[in-house]
């Protein structure tokens, strides 16, 4: 009570900054671009619980997204539904239907008969350890197995960009306020450095290096619908919600405001002396 009475108010405001799960495209398990590979990474993409992970890990405070881009920034198509939403039914029809069939045990096995078991890229962080209890909880829904390695952050960077994985979990701050800057992950000329998914699709690539030298407007905005579907199509990447930002915010004081173009958050703050404290100045 004493705060709102000084004047301060909570904001909430989104951040421009994406969380997902990606896809190593080079993984022998669930890599490649064959139909049955996509079908079982569009399977594991849909077990996944948007509205159960928001609970568990942000207090009901993060926002479902559905593309790479965030709202605010150019490339953000506006009303674009990701195909690959939480859908375990689907899910499971898709699986049935390409040939992972349920084993003895209610596991899937590979169409050929053998074990599948996914392997997945986690950090060794308490976080990182309720991630991995919840990404089993999803899978098992589906009848998936899923083998978890853990690896300290510079370790598990190097894995990833060498897409040296399975499936693991990762975000990126927009440091430049354009959606080619987090396209650039899927970009087939970045593999070896900020593709580390090892994603290689021409059509990806046409559409992505002609954005860079279009104009803002609905012609760039169509190219980045043409990204964002094809990133669909293949179910490289997965979004998972994003945390809104909440700031306490005074009377008189405009900020603080996150800069989008600065890797240190630059917080700045402008403050407006009083009426009545300007007016005895005077």
């Amino acid at each position: 009570p004493e705060l709102v009475r000084g004047g301060v108010q909570l904001v909430r405001a989104p951040m421009a900054v994406s969380l997902f799960t990606i896809f190593s495209m080079r993984d022998a398990t669930v890599g490649g671009d064959a139909q049955t590979k996509v079908a079982l990474r569009r399977a594991l993409a849909m077990a996944f619980d948007d509205d159960e992970y928001t609970r568990m890990f942000d207090a009901g405070l993060s926002v479902v997204q559905q593309q790479l881009v965030p709202p605010g920034v150019d490339g953000h198509v506006p009303g674009y539904r990701n195909p690959n939403h939480f859908d375990p039914a689907t899910a499971n029809a898709l699986l049935d239907r390409v040939g992972f069939r349920r084993g003895p045990d209610g596991y899937r096995r590979n169409p050929d008969g053998t074990a599948l078991t996914v392997p997945a890229l986690t950090g060794t962080s308490s976080e990182s350890r309720k991630l991995a209890e919840f990404t089993k909880r999803m899978l098992d829904r589906i009848g998936v197995r899923v083998s978890f390695g853990t690896a300290p952050a510079s370790e598990r960077i190097k894995r990833m960009t060498h897409c040296a994985y399975g499936m693991t979990t990762t975000d990126w701050a927009l440091d430049v306020p354009d959606g080619a800057n987090i396209m650039s992950m899927f970009h087939g000329k970045s593999i070896g450095s900020a593709n580390s998914s090892c994603f290689a699709d021409s059509l990806f690539d046409a559409a992505y290096e002609k954005a860079l030298a279009t104009p803002s407007g609905t012609a760039r905005t169509e190219l980045f619908r043409t990204m964002q579907t094809r990133l669909d199509a293949m179910a490289v990447v997965r979004m998972r919600p994003s945390r809104d930002m909440l700031l306490l915010k005074r009377e008189g004081v405009d900020g603080p405001f996150p800069t989008v173009n600065d890797w240190l958050q630059v917080i700045t703050l402008g403050v407006d002396p009083p009426v009545a404290d300007a007016a005895r100045r005077r």
